[in-house]
This record gives C-alpha cells, structure tokens and sequence, in this order.
C-alpha cells in the first residue's frame, strides 16, 4: 500500500476552495477575497482572532461540498458550472428565495459533504458545524434544518454575506451590491452585520483589487502547523462525477512508478 501523502492543513483547505470556486463558475480568487470579507466583518464586529479565523476557514470551504451533487443541478440547469454562476449572480432578493426553495435536497447533500470534509480535516466545531448549516437564513427560511436566529452559527452569516459582497460588486457594481444586500437584512443575515458592512465595503474592496486577499495567511493556533492528507483533495475532486469515485486513488500507484521513470528518462518537472 502507498503511503498516504499529506500537506499543510491551511494549503488543502486553499486548494479545496480553488475547486469550490471552479464548480460555481467563479474567478479562482472568489474564496479567498470572500474568506478575507468575512474575517474582517468578524473583526469590526468584535470577534477575537480565533473567531476571525474560523470565518474565513468557513468562507474558504463553503463551496467544498458542491461537486457531490453536480449531477443533479446539471439535471435542473442544464449546465452545471454555468448555471451555479447565474444563480449566485441573482440579485433580486425575492428570486433568489424562490429558487432556493427549489433545491432543498441538493442543499442538504452539500452541507453533509461540506461538513464531513471538514470533520475529515480535523478541524473545530466552529468551522464544521457552519459548514453542516450554511445555508440557513436569519429568518428560519433556509436550509438543511430550518434554523433561525439564535440557532445560526454566526460564521454563516459573515460567510454568507462576504460572499453575497463579493459577488454582487464584482458583477453588478458596488451600489446595486449595497442595495440588494441591504433588501436581504433580518432576512438572509441580520440587519446590523449589514450595516457594518454598508460602513466598511468601499475600503474593503478597494484593498481586496490592491491584492489584500492575494496571499492569505493560514489563522494563528492549531490549524497553522497541521497537516492534511492530500487524497481528500482528490476524493472531493473525484465527486463532481459519480462514475469517477475512488478513480485518483486507483490511479495513484501507477502514476508513481511513470513519474519515477519520467524521472530517468531526464524529463524535468516543468515537462511533466
């Protein structure tokens, strides 16, 4: 048996929202300017460093659990990828709502999925338990469980709404941004973290396009000199089509006796 490769926790949970953010039709930045929103909306709302941490960990992987249920929004949109980037892009709040109570099942799949990598990456409860409710609303509309406030995990709501910022900026302008996440206050996230974010976005963004977000630093504590076992990468990956569970595992050990005669033959890395 080949041993189990492993890297640091924090690159794993990076590469991890690199797939998240190709799954959903997003730039490959998108997680990481939404993890950044989200630990500074935590800060200017109080929160300690570990809480800070712990949001952005939650905005970096909450899209890891999209690729196990890519086969049903294919079935519903008709195009996987494309139709997640239109839906995340719906501004109307009233839209966004009606089709949200149209795929409860495939919420529920990706909170499971979500939660378990987490669980699977050893990481706290206030990482993993967010990721098992991300898409519950403040008002008890949302997903898997139906919770309200005070139920909610606060990192969903910073996650949730530094992604709404980041997207909505990016494709419909800061000022309708401001608007519709305004139209989502004690709805979708409670209305004061929708203030602090009225009062914060313009410095926000304008660091985010200086490149604030560009080399995002793993948060102090634990999770800083963890390691994490590169096959969950894999595994996750493989998810997007059912067919292919397993296959990276499978495919493992004879990639490594070709890389190794790769190797011999002086072929570099570059060229492999």
């Amino acid at each position: 048996m080949q041993p189990i490769a492993h890297v640091p926790l924090f690159d794993a949970i990076k590469a991890l929202a690199f797939v998240g953010d190709l799954s959903m039709g997003q730039p490959i930045d998108h997680s990481a300017r939404v993890a950044w929103i989200a630990a500074r909306l935590a800060q200017a709302m109080g929160r300690d460093d570990a809480a800070q941490g712990h949001a952005a960990c939650v905005a970096l992987l909450r899209w890891s659990g999209c690729t196990a249920n890519a086969p049903e929004f294919s079935d519903l949109l008709g195009d996987d990828v494309g139709g997640r980037r239109a839906m995340l892009a719906t501004a109307s709040a009233r839209e966004a709502a009606a089709f949200a109570g149209t795929v409860g099942s495939l919420a529920e799949i990706h909170c499971e999925v979500s939660g378990e990598i987490a669980r699977f990456l050893g990481l706290p409860e206030a990482v993993e338990r967010p990721l098992r409710h991300m898409f519950e609303n403040f008002d008890g509309s949302g997903k898997p469980a139906g919770l309200a406030a005070p139920h909610i995990p606060e990192a969903v709501y910073l996650a949730t709404l530094a992604g709404d910022l980041e997207i909505f900026s990016r494709t419909h302008g800061l000022q309708s941004a401001l608007r519709q996440i305004a139209e989502r206050a004690d709805g979708r996230y409670p209305a004061a973290l929708v203030q602090v974010a009225q009062q914060h976005a313009v410095d926000w963004l304008h660091a985010l396009d200086q490149g604030a977000a560009a080399d995002l630093q793993a948060p102090e504590g634990a999770l800083r000199d963890a390691v994490a076992p590169l096959e969950l990468i894999a595994d996750v990956i493989d998810l997007k089509m059912p067919w292919m569970t397993g296959f990276s595992r499978r495919a493992d050990p004879w990639h490594r006796p070709c890389l190794g005669a790769e190797r011999g033959l002086g072929f570099t890395e570059v060229a492999q």
